[in-house]
């Protein structure tokens, strides 16, 4: 986290000073030189070592200065800050090889995935899945040991807190290179936050009546079957989607209460059906944000469902940056990434995130690709490049039908510039060296 967090505290945003941190591209490369001498990013915090690791480091990537690297790691008191305010809003955030890192994320998109993750919100049975740090554990040592098999106390890391009071460690220098091929054989995922599970949805922010509601509806079905949604919580089409869902979720357990049901959620519009994580009835959205996470988590609109366990927001990007263009691309790719199939509700034609994240799913052969039904040129363009018609009537048993025969992550090799990370052996130990431009990487 040192080394690829902004940490822009409200006494840092405004400062001159402020470091660049380093790229998610160059951490690659710098994890990769460092594996190739014994070593990986944690060990740069042994003072005795690091002059030797951040010489052959900076020596070996282009875009990477000595100096860069110091204060970045020297940013100890922004780092426990960010910390701070994060936990007084139940952020709460992962590196990739961390227990409750999204699963879908390492199995579709390989190396290319984020390095960081944060978010806010848990779902029930992630949270009691998670065990809390062992008694004794300084904030961080856990989550380490964890993905190394190392004892505690061999590490010192940073920890935030998570909404069910658990303490995970979140440091960005945790044992286990970003591009090692066998993150996914250390790795805990979220069970409920993976691609097997959910339908993604996407949308223009601007749409008319009739998409908001056919947005709300389809939301509503995810619940029926049992099924998780994802989207990117703005305005518009994500809205309209996550909230039929979110008060699907609410109206089924009100109901559940009312009747004197003995568990929460039992209450169901149809049997479980199989690969669905959750009971019938029960609301799991996910979603995903490309900026200002920090206002997002106490957004009035959101906030009750967090508490509740219905939904859980993610960003790959600091809870304190503002908005940027240029993250909107990163962000739908990775809503597409934790559903078996995507559906565009409403888009324009030939530009647009919505356009955009379409045309690069289709392109990229991730999983089915459907569009609303209604005539449009936004969503016939993507009809004459490939996308499926959504279905007419659906209901859950054919929802979940539709998701069941998607296509598997590993029904396919990877796209161009893709990583094919995700069809590596998973007891491979030794980090690869980066061989494309990452998901999150600048351009050029």
């Amino acid at each position: 986290m040192l080394l690829l967090a902004p940490l822009q505290t409200s006494a840092q945003s405004s400062s001159a000073h402020a470091v660049r941190p380093i790229t998610p591209k160059a951490y690659r490369q710098l994890a990769h030189v460092l594996s190739q001498h014994g070593a990986e990013p944690v060990d740069l915090l042994d003072r005795s070592r690091r002059p030797e690791l951040v010489a052959r480091a900076t020596a070996a990537v282009a875009d990477l200065e000595a100096a860069q690297v110091e204060r970045l790691l020297a940013r100890e008191v922004p780092l426990a800050t960010s910390l701070d305010q994060w936990q007084q809003r139940s952020i709460w955030v992962r590196h990739r090889t961390d227990p409750g890192y999204p699963a879908g994320w390492l199995e579709r998109l390989g190396d290319g995935a984020p390095v960081l993750v944060w978010g806010c919100g848990r779902f029930a049975e992630a949270a009691a899945a998670t065990p809390p740090p062992v008694a004794g554990e300084s904030p961080g040592e856990s989550s380490i040991a964890r993905s190394t098999g190392s004892p505690p106390g061999q590490r010192r890391g940073s920890g935030s807190g998570s909404p069910d009071g658990t303490c995970e460690g979140m440091h960005g220098e945790a044992r286990g290179a970003p591009n090692d091929v066998s993150d996914r054989a250390r790795v805990r995922p979220d069970p409920l936050v993976g691609s097997p599970s959910a339908l993604a949805v996407v949308g223009s922010r601007v749409a008319d009546e009739a998409s908001l509601a056919f947005a709300a509806e389809v939301g509503r079905l995810c619940v029926a079957a049992g099924r998780g949604l994802v989207s990117g919580a703005a305005i518009g089409v994500d809205e309209a989607a996550m909230l039929g869902a979110l008060e699907a979720g609410a109206a089924a357990a009100r109901g559940a209460a009312s009747r004197g049901t003995a568990s929460r959620g039992t209450a169901s519009r149809g049997a479980v059906p199989s690969g669905a994580p959750v009971s019938a009835g029960e609301a799991r959205v996910v979603g995903v944000v490309a900026d200002s996470l920090g206002k997002a988590a106490l957004d009035r609109r959101w906030r009750v469902h967090l508490m509740k366990g219905r939904l859980v927001l993610l960003s790959p990007f600091d809870p304190s940056l503002r908005p940027r263009a240029a993250n909107l691309l990163a962000r739908n790719r990775l809503i597409h990434a934790l559903g078996a199939a995507s559906l565009a509700v409403a888009s324009a034609k030939g530009k647009g995130g919505t356009w955009s994240g379409m045309r690069e799913q289709l392109a990229a052969g991730r999983g089915a690709v459907y569009t609303r039904a209604a005539p449009s040129p936004g969503l016939d363009g993507l009809r004459e490049q490939g996308a499926r018609t959504w279905p007419e009537g659906l209901d859950a048993e054919g929802l979940n039908a539709l998701l069941e025969a998607a296509p598997s992550v590993a029904s396919r090799a990877p796209a161009s510039g893709e990583s094919d990370a995700g069809d590596a052996s998973p007891h491979t130990s030794a980090p690869q060296p980066p061989r494309q431009q990452g998901l999150f990487d600048e351009p050029g």
